[in-house]
């Protein structure tokens, strides 16, 4: 068996860290060129992503739990428009603690 001839994860553009090293931005700055991608994956499961594409592109699923949603995954961008999505969706739901814990 043949080695491939390529690498594809070597390959993937998010692999590249350039000469001058990692590049750092602000959240100020992101939401200037970002937007919130907000769309119905299938009935009921909300994705939530960015657009352009950033990081390593991944997004979020809203799950729906009762009245409200669990986040799954995260994503590099929460604007007004993902948070509106979220509050329409009832809010996230997450552990609850109790006291003096």
């Amino acid at each position: 068996m043949q080695p491939p001839a390529h690498c594809a994860i070597c390959e993937d553009e998010r692999q590249y860290v350039g000469w001058d090293g990692q590049r750092w931005t602000t959240l100020d700055d992101l939401r200037k060129t970002h937007r919130a991608d907000i769309r119905e994956e299938e009935a009921g499961l909300t994705g939530l992503g960015c657009e352009p594409s950033f990081a390593i592109g991944q997004r979020a699923l809203l799950v729906p739990a009762g009245e409200q949603a669990v986040m799954w995954d995260c994503v590099p961008l929460r604007d007004d428009d993902s948070a509106t999505a979220i509050d329409r969706r009832g809010g996230l739901a997450g552990p609850r603690r109790s006291r003096g814990r």
